[in-house]
């Protein structure tokens, strides 16, 4: 039973797109009210840092598989953090491998 807030609570989850055997947790995501943005980086497009970069030299890897990007907020975040096409595009942007790291 969901339980109702008045505090502003937001949650960004990333999930493989693994879709053989899907994750029973991307029915879930797709479906939720709680759900305020969605992308789907596609493989080779994005990159992401490894768990260890604090011993790697090279921590930012291509990704060789999609990942997908849920939002998911209740509505006094919906008010203070609104999710919209430029605030995901900008997501995608800040994930993109054309982005030079510094």
């Amino acid at each position: 039973k969901a339980v109702v807030s008045t505090q502003s609570t937001g949650f960004t989850i990333f999930i493989p797109d693994w879709s053989s055997p899907m994750t029973p947790a991307i029915p879930r995501l797709d479906n939720t009210p709680f759900r305020t943005g969605y992308i789907l980086l596609q493989s080779k497009e994005h990159q992401y840092i490894t768990g260890n970069q604090h011993i790697q030299k090279l921590s930012h890897y291509d990704a060789v598989h999609g990942t997908r990007v849920y939002v998911l907020q209740n509505d006094a975040a919906q008010d203070k953090w609104p999710v919209n096409k430029e605030v995901l595009g900008d997501l995608r942007q800040a994930m993109s491998c054309n982005r030079s790291w510094s």
